[in-house]
């Protein structure tokens, strides 16, 4: 559901990621985000520290889940992302051992990982059994999203197809002139955005949420 509107059974869900101020979350809800990520990736642009996220995320509504995004973190990282922005939530980038994602049982883990043509399933078939979601984003050498570059929606379409009951989140460069396509390619659960709402990196957009969101909401 979202702040406004009951929402259609089967519809796509919005995320939007990588918040750094409170007007831009105050602008997600308002749009009607279903989700929205605070990223604690520090080399990212949109990355916040514990106490700010935490700031942050006291102003999300009940009924817009919260999610904390991290790369390559150990568990007590991981723990602390959570706790700080209220949430069993996570999304977990880069390495993820499935020795970790069995010790994080009490936590809902959306697993992001590049579409690769071809490879992804057998990359991420140890881990599906641990994971409550998959996230999909654009394959870029040495980058964890937020790129702008588009993810390979046949790969994805693929991956969707086989995954059965687990959700798929399409992310990788997705706008409010791409998101329809998009979701008709791939059939994700959600569509997540981060560069595509934003004005400059980092800084998001409210304008262009509420576009986005529109544009996928006129699909129900």
């Amino acid at each position: 559901m979202n702040g406004t509107t009951p929402r259609v059974a089967g519809a796509t869900r919005v995320k939007f990621c990588g918040f750094r101020s409170a007007d831009a979350v105050a602008a997600a809800v308002a749009a009607g985000a279903d989700a929205v990520g605070f990223n604690f990736h520090a080399p990212s642009a949109r990355s916040v520290s514990l106490a700010q996220a935490a700031e942050l995320a006291a102003g999300v509504p009940l009924w817009v889940d919260r999610v904390a995004l991290l790369v390559s973190a150990d568990e007590a990282r991981i723990r602390a992302a959570a706790e700080a922005v209220n949430t069993r939530t996570v999304q977990l980038h880069g390495d993820v051992p499935v020795e970790l994602l069995r010790r994080l049982g009490d936590l809902r883990v959306i697993l992001a990982v590049p579409a690769a043509p071809g490879e992804t399933l057998a990359r991420v078939a140890e881990r599906l059994p641990y994971v409550a979601a998959l996230l999909l984003d654009a394959a870029v050498p040495g980058q964890h999203g937020g790129t702008g570059q588009v993810a390979d929606w046949a790969e994805a379409a693929t991956v969707r197809d086989t995954l059965g009951h687990i959700p798929l989140l399409l992310a990788g460069g997705l706008t409010e002139h791409n998101v329809v396509q998009a979701i008709e390619r791939v059939r994700p659960y959600a569509v997540d955005v981060a560069s595509g709402v934003e004005s400059s990196p980092g800084v998001k957009d409210a304008g262009l949420m509420a576009a986005f969101a529109s544009v996928v909401r006129r699909m129900e």
